[in-house]
């Protein structure tokens, strides 16, 4: 049976994350898991459904940021608790013009900068806030000259996903 609930299809993967993870090739328990968000979108009715699994992501409404519901847990990791994580599906209501990022934490843990610090959450919010109002593909390239510019000479420390969907 098809299953489009977002709570219901993180539920269905943490019960599951040994197979998935070991691929199927049977190779007992996997101590490993994933932050992951499932959303689902009616265009008729503009209504977002989501599940976000322990990483934040949020909204941006003319500049205002709306925090996404967050579940405290990730999906794996910790098998003694699989069988008491419950995953719930939240609801925004969004209006044309809401844009949706959804990231990894690789553009945030990102060494660099005069101190060799981590460039931090709070102002990869900022920074996404504050282009906004751009098009989407000028977005894409202020976020890459950006982290070149931060990254200086480091190394990339982690995959970097930034995906921004305006509605």
């Amino acid at each position: 049976a098809k299953v489009s609930d977002p709570g219901k299809i993180l539920n269905l993967l943490n019960k599951n994350i040994d197979q998935v993870l070991s691929h199927g090739k049977g190779r007992g328990l996997v101590a490993d898991g994933m932050d992951i968000a499932v959303f689902s979108f009616d265009p008729q009715t503009y209504l977002l459904e989501y599940s976000i699994a322990k990483f934040s992501q949020f909204v941006v409404r003319n500049g205002l940021v709306i925090n996404l519901d967050t579940q405290k847990y990730s999906i794996g990791y910790n098998f003694l608790e699989a069988d008491f994580k419950k995953f719930d599906t939240s609801l925004l209501q969004l209006v044309a013009g809401d844009t949706l990022y959804v990231f990894s934490d690789g553009f945030q843990d990102q060494f660099g900068g005069a101190s060799d610090r981590k460039f931090k959450k709070n102002n990869l919010t900022k920074l996404l806030v504050e282009i906004n109002h751009l098009p989407m593909e000028a977005q894409k390239e202020l976020l890459k000259k950006k982290l070149d510019a931060w990254k200086g000479n480091n190394i990339q420390t982690d995959d970097i996903l930034i995906l921004g969907l305006r509605f």
